[in-house]
């Protein structure tokens, strides 16, 4: 992945030229249209499960798979503003809600993670299936920009020969130095809001499984690391937080991969002869990911606008 040295970008005056300024801004004052054909879809995952598909046609042969960020939706106004733009180049789009987001509270115990890169796998061979398209790429913001890097790394050898590539946006790469930004200054401000949005989460689902969860536990909590160790950890996966752990360094060493400029995947780039059709729900590397106690940390429905929602 090449590092833009000398970039030609020039930042706007002040006070836009603050990246929280850019960040907060928009979630309050930017409001974007749904496109003209913006078709919602429920699609059942092998897990028995659903997941809440929209789907902007144009009738293209090419198809852009867009994954939100951390508590947001296929709404928000990032990801409206990247599906006009690719439907005004002649591609299709599919934005997708992760588990329990867009209006669906899902039907299980589970949510989506950084790791669910079987999720984008389903819907890959979903959409060649409903669409016989030629060409497939990814894009994804914070979270859907580190799990449509993930996918695109790891499971390189894997992928359909129709998809060609990707790009992501503030994609958490480095998910330690990351979670130590929100120990300082704004982080605090962004966590607060995302801790709240996850806790809000839980208690919906809390609604649809009386007695799984004592709400109260969480509510107090102010960091992430807190909510990990309570939860994610020892909720998310049998063998509890070392095993997480485990399964984030892998993560990391992927990306890290990734990142090597001499990888050849970090172009993204298909070697048809190297793909095989073995789904990734099925390969034994991601078995934890079908564990009923998966979680992440959260979701809204999409509709409230927030400083911290990505």
């Amino acid at each position: 992945m090449p590092i833009i040295e000398q970039s030609s970008y020039k930042a706007p005056p002040f006070p836009l030229c603050c990246s929280h300024v850019q960040t907060i801004l928009p979630s309050y004052l930017r409001h974007v249209r749904l496109p003209e054909h913006w078709e919602r879809e429920v699609f059942h995952t092998p897990d028995d499960d659903e997941l809440l598909l929209d789907w902007a046609r144009v009738g293209s042969d090419r198809l852009l798979i867009i994954s939100h960020g951390l508590c947001g939706s296929s709404t928000r106004h990032y990801v409206l503003s990247l599906v006009h733009a690719f439907n005004k180049a002649g591609w299709d789009c599919l934005a997708w809600n992760f588990r329990g987001t867009g209006g669906s509270p899902g039907k299980k115990w589970k949510f989506t993670t950084h790791n669910s890169t079987d999720e984008l796998d389903w819907l890959t061979r979903h959409a060649l299936a409903v669409g016989h398209y030629r060409k497939i790429a990814y894009s994804g913001y914070s979270m859907g920009g580190n799990m449509s890097a993930l996918y695109l790394t790891r499971e390189a050898a894997q992928l359909p020969s129709e998809v060609c590539g990707g790009a992501v946006f503030c994609a958490v790469t480095d998910i330690r130095a990351s979670n130590l930004m929100f120990h300082h200054g704004m982080g605090r401000c962004y966590v607060g809001k995302f801790l709240k949005d996850m806790i809000d989460m839980l208690k919906r689902k809390s609604d649809q499984y009386p007695g799984k969860l004592q709400i109260e536990e969480y509510e107090n909590f102010t960091t992430f690391e807190e909510f990990d160790d309570h939860f994610t950890a020892h909720r998310c996966l049998p063998e509890g937080h070392v095993e997480y752990m485990v399964q984030t360094e892998r993560n990391q060493r992927a990306l890290d991969h990734a990142l090597d400029p001499g990888a050849g995947v970090a172009r993204f780039e298909n070697q048809s002869a190297q793909r095989g059709n073995t789904r990734l729900y099925e390969r034994p590397e991601v078995e934890h990911a079908d564990a009923d106690e998966q979680i992440d940390g959260g979701a809204d429905d999409g509709n409230k606008a927030g400083a911290a929602e990505e």
